[in-house]
């Protein structure tokens, strides 16, 4: 099961050819992701250019 919800309305997703799209996605974006050390320390960078 899946839940997703945006500014407007959620959607609980259960049908397993779905699931497996959106897992395989997110398997992509954690591939992809800084590692929690340095995505602080870019989020500190860039909300450092807006003070």
């Amino acid at each position: 099961m899946l839940y997703l919800e945006h500014a407007q309305a959620g959607i609980l997703i259960q049908d397993s050819a779905d699931l497996k799209e959106f897992s395989e996605r997110f398997a992509d974006l954690r591939g992809v992701a800084l590692p929690p050390p340095e995505s602080r320390k870019l989020v500190e960078e860039i909300r450092g250019e807006f003070r």
